[in-house]
């Protein structure tokens, strides 16, 4: 007789409550988003953007046609700038000159990569989650504690 009355008491409160997979996504449902929720979504989309940016390919015979111009600028077109070429500063200017293509080039290369860590969150694609109260039937309410009895 005890067993009987175990068995119907156990039927009877599984069949009052929801599987357990069903109450915790409904308990995830209706839980709100964190304030931040749309902002860190933004962080994604833009970490998966800084991700997918490459830098430029280095321009190899830009640069190489680059300095040998610099050079023929400035290289002596007699023997007498020949010999006072040294003192003249023409080989700074060069150095100079070759050393602001490498910096540009690093720049170009780089400003892909650049642009994109530096943007603000994207959250345009964002979608803000949508909280779905929890509606669980009286009587489960009730067994489970949450409700006190009628009466």
């Amino acid at each position: 007789m005890l067993k009987q009355d175990v068995r119907l008491k156990k039927r009877a409160l599984a069949a009052s409550h929801r599987p357990p997979r069903t109450e915790a996504a409904a308990a995830q449902d209706a839980a709100p988003p964190p304030r931040d929720d749309i902002e860190a979504l933004g962080k994604a989309s833009n970490a998966e953007k800084m991700n997918e940016a490459k830098p430029k390919e280095f321009a190899k015979d830009a640069f190489i046609r680059a300095v040998e111009k610099a050079v023929a600028d400035r290289a002596p077109k007699s023997l007498d700038e020949a010999d006072k070429f040294a003192g003249s500063g023409k080989a700074d200017e060069v150095r100079a000159e070759v050393h602001g293509k490498v910096g540009d080039g690093q720049a170009d290369s780089a400003e892909q990569i650049a642009t994109t860590t530096a943007a603000p969150p994207d959250t345009s694609a964002a979608v803000p989650k949508k909280v779905v109260p929890d509606v669980l039937p009286r009587q489960a309410q009730q067994t489970a504690g949450h409700l006190p009895p009628p009466g």
